[in-house]
């Protein structure tokens, strides 16, 4: 009978894991995002890799080209990361993950806009 009740926990444990896995606000993955600044408006997509507290990744728009995500860090439900390019000069972004969006500010080139990103869905 022990083993029976030991045998059931075990399974239940195990079934549980995939749930543990991931948390439910993780922001690794690709996201669409929207950059918003003097009166301009500029998508692009943003790609997020979280290992514990550090954020890597990349980001891509027509107006920026291909950027790296450096400095990045994703602690208590607040995301900071700095994006490098070669022809523009480095976005330093914040945000929020509100509602499954990230949303927040970018500081580039002396100026502050806004910015917000939702999960990319495949086509």
């Amino acid at each position: 009978m022990i083993h029976k009740i030991v045998f059931f926990f075990i399974v239940i444990a195990l079934a549980a894991l995939p749930a543990l896995s991931l948390p439910a606000d993780s922001i690794t993955g690709d996201w669409d995002v929207t950059c918003r600044i003097l009166g301009f408006t500029v998508p692009g997509n943003m790609t997020l890799k979280v290992q514990g507290e550090v954020v890597t990744g990349t980001v891509d728009t027509e107006h920026t080209g291909h950027g790296t995500i450096s400095n990045g860090s994703w602690k208590d439900g607040k995301l900071g990361f700095t994006a490098t390019f070669e022809k523009h000069e480095s976005i330093v972004f914040t945000g929020v993950l509100k509602d499954g969006k990230l949303e927040g500010e970018f500081q580039t080139e002396g100026n502050t806009g806004q910015w917000t990103a939702v999960p990319h869905k495949a086509s």
